[in-house]
This record gives C-alpha cells, sequence and structure tokens, in this order.
C-alpha cells in the first residue's frame, strides 16, 4: 500500500491537505524576499512551501522536535 505524505508549512506546520500552499506562503512571507534584508532560513522556508512543503517529520527537526 502506497501511503501519501502529509505535506506542511515549513514556517507553521498547518497540514496543506485542503489548503493552496502558495497562497497560505503569501501569508507568511511577501513574494519577493530581498537577500539583504531577509535571512537564509526565510528564504528556505519560503522556497519549500512554494515547492508543496515538508513532511511533518522534517518540520519537527527543523523546529526542534522528534
Amino acid at each position: 500500500m502506497d501511503e501519501k505524505v502529509v505535506k506542511v508549512c515549513p514556517e507553521c506546520g498547518i497540514n496543506f491537505a485542503h489548503i493552496d500552499h502558495i497562497a497560505h506562503g503569501l501569508e507568511h512571507w511577501p513574494e519577493y524576499l530581498d537577500p539583504a534584508k531577509s535571512s537564509n532560513e526565510a528564504r528556505k522556508r519560503q522556497k519549500l512551501t512554494m515547492a508543496g512543503g515538508v513532511s511533518l517529520a522534517e518540520y519537527l527537526k527543523s523546529h526542534g522536535g522528534e
């Protein structure tokens, strides 16, 4: 049985199963993040969000969870 991996927002962890991940990403960041004015982590998380999110395990690991 092939189980679908649930993707979540790498910033807040909300489940992307029934929401538009691109629109949700715009709630966290503007469309363009100026490298001189934003952190590497913010740009990384924005890119991951626009690509569809991360697994719950990846989210927990990046936020100090298990």
